[in-house]
This record gives C-alpha cells, sequence and structure tokens, in this order.
C-alpha cells in the first residue's frame, strides 16, 4: 500500500489518536450529509451520471472517513480511491452490518432506489457512533435522516415517486394494518384465495411487511413477506455463518389480480421486496409455488429466483424459488473476519 511503510514508522513515535480530533473529523464528514442524500436522488432522478459519480463517491469519502474516526484509525493511504478499502473494514470492529456490501450495492447503479441503500447504511452509521460516544452530537443529522430513511417498522419515507414507483398509474406501498384502504387489501387477497397464507401467523415470524400494488380506485396486487431465521419453519437448527444467525423473508402470499397480470406488477412487487431484503440485511428471499401456478413460476425466475422442485400431495410441478440476496463483496468480508480467527 503507497506509504505504508513511512505510515508505520510514523505511528510508532505518533501520540494515540485524540478524541478532539475524531470528534472533528466525523462532524466534518457526517455534518449535513442528509442534504447531500436529498441532492443525490433529484440528481439520480434527472439523469446526470457525472454529477452523480461524484456526488456518490463523495459519500464513500466522508462515510469511511467517519468510520476512521471513530474506530481511532489513522488514514491507512493517501490514495483518495481508498484502495485496501476491503481490508481495511474487515478489521475494525465498529461498523455498521454489511457495511461493504451495502457499500457497493449503493454505489452499483444510478438507479433511484440505491438512495433508499445509502440513507440506510448512513443512518446505522450515525446512530453506531452517536451511541458509541457521547461526546459526538448527532442528532440534528439524525432527525433530518430520519425524514428519509428506509426503515424496518414503518417502510420508506422517500420522496412519493421512489417509495412508489408507479407502474401505468399502480403505486406500490408497504401498508401496516392500520391503513385507510386496508379493507380493500383484504377483499383482493380474498377474491384471489390467498386468506389463509395471509392471515397465517406462527411463532418463529419474526415480523412481517405487506407490499401492496394499488391504483386509486382499487387495490391490484399484493405480497406478504415473513421475516424468519432460516430453518424455523421446518423445525432445524438455526442457520449460521460465523457468529451470525442467517434469516430469510418467505414470500407467503402473492398475487395480481387478473386484469393487471403481465403488465409488470408482479414483478414491481418481488422488486420491492428484494430491496426490503437487502436494505434489512436478510440472507435470502423464498416462496413456494405449487404447479398450478406456472405464471407466478416465469415472475419468480425472471428476476432471478432459482428452482427447486418438491412434490408435495401429488404436485410434482411446484417447488420452492429462493433468491440470494448477498453479493461477493459479503462473502469477502465473511471469509477475511473467518481467516482472523486462531485456529485450534
Amino acid at each position: 500500500m503507497h506509504g505504508e511503510v513511512l505510515l508505520q514508522d510514523w505511528r510508532k513515535i505518533s501520540e494515540a489518536y485524540p478524541d478532539a480530533v475524531a470528534h472533528r473529523i466525523i462532524q466534518e464528514n457526517l455534518g449535513g450529509i442528509s442534504s447531500i442524500l436529498g441532492s443525490i436522488y433529484h440528481v439520480t432522478t434527472s439523469y446526470e451520471m457525472v454529477r452523480w459519480q461524484r456526488m456518490a463517491y463523495d459519500l464513500r469519502k466522508r462515510i469511511t472517513l467517519a468510520l476512521m474516526a471513530a474506530n481511532r484509525i489513522w488514514a491507512f493511504t493517501d490514495n483518495t480511491d481508498f484502495k485496501g478499502l476491503d481490508s481495511f473494514v474487515c478489521g475494525v470492529s465498529l461498523k455498521p452490518p454489511m457495511f461493504l456490501r451495502r457499500l457497493r450495492l449503493a454505489l452499483a447503479s444510478t438507479d433511484a432506489a440505491r438512495v433508499q441503500v445509502w440513507v440506510s447504511l448512513i443512518r446505522d452509521l450515525v446512530v453506531l457512533i452517536s451511541k458509541s460516544d457521547s461526546a459526538i452530537d448527532l442528532s440534528g443529522e439524525l432527525e433530518a435522516l430520519n425524514a428519509l430513511q428506509f426503515s424496518p417498522d414503518t417502510g420508506t419515507r422517500l420522496p412519493d415517486d421512489v417509495c412508489n414507483p408507479q407502474i401505468n398509474g399502480i403505486s406500490t406501498e408497504v401498508w401496516e394494518k392500520d391503513h385507510t384502504r386496508w379493507g380493500q387489501l383484504e377483499i383482493c387477497v380474498g377474491e384471489m384465495g390467498q386468506t389463509g397464507w395471509f392471515r397465517t401467523c406462527c411463532d418463529f415470524h419474526l415480523y412481517e411487511k405487506v407490499l401492496v400494488a394499488h391504483a386509486p380506485e382499487a387495490v391490484v396486487g399484493f405480497l406478504r413477506l415473513v421475516i424468519q431465521e432460516i430453518g424455523a419453519d421446518e423445525g432445524l437448527p438455526s442457520r449460521k455463518m460465523g457468529n451470525e444467525v442467517l434469516r430469510e423473508g418467505k414470500i407467503l402470499a402473492f398475487g395480481v389480480s387478473p386484469a393487471f397480470r403481465q403488465s409488470g406488477v408482479g414483478t414491481a412487487l418481488l422488486d420491492r421486496a428484494c430491496l426490503i431484503g437487502r436494505c434489512e440485511s436478510l440472507f435470502q428471499l423464498r416462496a413456494h409455488s405449487s404447479g398450478e401456478n406456472a405464471a407466478a413460476h416465469r415472475v419468480l425466475m425472471n428476476i432471478g429466483f432459482g428452482n427447486h422442485p418438491i412434490e408435495r400431495r401429488g404436485d410434482t410441478e411446484g417447488g420452492y424459488f429462493i433468491k440470494p440476496l448477498r453479493d461477493n463483496a459479503w462473502a469477502e468480508q465473511s471469509h477475511a473476519a473467518d481467516a482472523d480467527k486462531p485456529r485450534r
């Protein structure tokens, strides 16, 4: 790494990382970052690609420097592209979960939905730093981020055309049971014969997300996603990667009204479910679909779900559909962490 030998020599004679310096660096890099997120959203929707790239890499630089300061680690290189970032992040203890994977996801595309990933990651970093050091006041920034965040409890709070992307006038949203149009949703579910799956609750369900596709006058589609530990519904031990208990989102109910099929509504619901899964660090999404639902099979496989055929009560055409949600960045981080563990 550039300058590493000189840096190591300097470290030997330097004093410990002063708290005052760390506080100043954190404030300088995280202060006002919510305004940058608002700006990058508008740049994304206006397709200003060069400006978007500059702003995205500025965000990466800011959160990396804040992470270094929070961990009291001096800059490991004078290269502003942060070569060696993977090994650095794997070696620090104070960091948001799946930092590298989420960062790469945020940088991977100019899709407006990526703004939600930025918000989720940066908010986690702000909360983590605030809890670790009471001398750092980021309450104002956290309040601003809460107005934008993608929250596990309340759904998206981004501008409407990001939260509720429209396909031919149809919006997709996350609804709670107190939604004023919840009755319309239950009617739609009943018409498609999925009331049982829509209402099924088990002790191992941690929480749920109900995604709804709707036009101004009617609900036209839905997807119920329950979050659980992998293996819980089969009565099997939890699956782990290192010390992490892996969770999945299982699709228990999914349907689109006949008049709106083959219009992209089902794909929009599944894409939204994948985004929720990634933002909440789920390992995978999983669904079971019987042989009579060939149309659903096509939609699932078209967006990257794998197919594991099974026989159930004489049905040999159905099966499980599984979509991994973690990319190579997460695998590299996990492998590096395992490599650091002492061998017996």
